[in-house]
């Protein structure tokens, strides 16, 4: 699991689940989610 270890140290994640939380947010949205949620209000 180096490359997980190379990659939290890259963005200064302590842990797996904080590096998938820190790049969870940089994530563009998938396509048609923003339309659902339009739709849901």
């Amino acid at each position: 699991m180096h490359h997980l270890a190379n990659a939290r140290s890259k963005v200064g994640a302590a842990t797996t689940a904080q590096l998938g939380w820190i790049v969870g947010r940089r994530l563009p949205e998938p396509e048609g989610q923003a339309q659902a949620q339009a739709d849901e209000n």
